[in-house]
């Protein structure tokens, strides 16, 4: 946690911010930035990210900052809350991170094979009801729906299953259309 706060007023953010965020007081950034060697460390830190500190960084540490401020006040007050404005809060830091975290994670290169992405859903129970059978695997992965086995598809093979499929819905309409009686 030490380094972490460290690297925080390197780069330019408040002990109020900085204690927000790794989840300690005020206080104990304020006193421990006051200390000569970690106040040294700071400096020498701030010397080393000035070059690479862009507005970017700093914009994503103020977001950073802001999140846990109001995740924060969420916990503090959420039977205040409605839950739908809960809910609403909440999905729109956690899409916020997610955004983040594409950003800073590099695309698969393309000769390192497919890349398969991993879907959780958590349904309320009345949901389920209406849901086609399914079967799972050892795993809990979802191996068939409806009787339909599944099967992991490559991006080209996902584009030519809707191309099939909208080549099949282009036949039917011409199929169904019917030829005037005088034709």
């Amino acid at each position: 946690m030490k380094n972490r706060i460290i690297d925080f007023l390197a780069q330019g953010l408040r002990p109020s911010q900085v204690a927000g965020i790794v989840g300690c007081t005020p206080s104990y950034v304020v006193q421990l930035s006051k200390d000569e060697e970690v106040a040294k460390l700071i400096a020498e830190k701030r010397q080393e990210l000035l070059p690479n500190l862009d507005d970017d960084k700093i914009l994503t540490n103020k977001y950073m900052s802001a999140e846990h401020a109001i995740l924060k006040q969420i916990e503090d007050n959420i039977s205040m809350y409605e839950p739908r404005d809960t809910i609403r809060a909440l999905e729109v830091i956690g899409n916020r991170q997610e955004k983040r975290l594409q950003r800073l994670t590099p695309a698969a290169a393309p000769n390192q094979g497919p890349v398969f992405n991993v879907l959780n859903l958590t349904l309320p129970a009345h949901a389920a009801a209406s849901l086609p059978s399914y079967k799972l695997n050892e795993s809990k992965e979802i191996i068939e729906v409806a009787g339909q086995a599944l099967a992991p598809l490559s991006t080209e093979g996902v584009r030519n299953l809707f191309m099939q499929h909208r080549m099949q819905d282009a036949v039917q309409a011409v199929t169904q259309i019917e030829a005037p009686e005088d034709f």
